[in-house]
């Protein structure tokens, strides 16, 4: 588990307690650039299992790398992955289910994987400097319009 947060210590205690502490890394906050990628290329799957959420740039960043991804049903995270890629947040019985199907299904993993390349395209800074700059746009020109 890559980041650091307030449950850490609550889910370190959780997976002591169901006895998977010497297969559960708990990595914690990666600043170099660099480890991150690292990180992301030898991953079969990225999850994020917010309760809220705004544009989720790691998994943006995790996306632009080709890596598979699964997500609550949340803000950002839901204008990034389809319907077939969510669980509703908390619904870790939904989660797992979904995991265990992509163990199964290594076409579906390759599918998730071409997605998540194709919908990251849409957040490179070019593509949202132009949009940032046609919406200044119409709200200037709105504006002008109101005087």
């Amino acid at each position: 588990l890559a980041g650091d947060g307030a449950l850490r210590g609550s889910l370190e205690a959780l997976a002591a307690d169901l006895g998977i502490a010497d297969r559960v890394e708990f990595l914690g906050h990666l600043s170099d650039r660099e480890e991150l990628l690292r990180l992301l290329d030898s991953s079969h799957l990225f999850v994020m299992t917010s309760a809220t959420e705004g544009m989720p740039r790691a998994m943006i960043e995790a996306m632009s790398r080709g890596l598979p991804a699964l997500g609550s049903d949340v803000g950002g995270i839901a204008e990034l992955l389809p319907a077939d890629q969510r669980f509703p947040a908390g619904d870790f019985a939904r989660l797992g289910q979904m995991i265990r199907e992509l163990q199964d299904r290594p076409d579906l993993l390759s599918q998730y994987s071409e997605r998540s390349a194709r919908s990251s395209e849409d957040y490179v800074s070019d593509v949202l400097s132009e949009k940032r700059r046609r919406l200044l746009g119409l709200l200037r020109q709105a504006a002008e319009e109101r005087r």
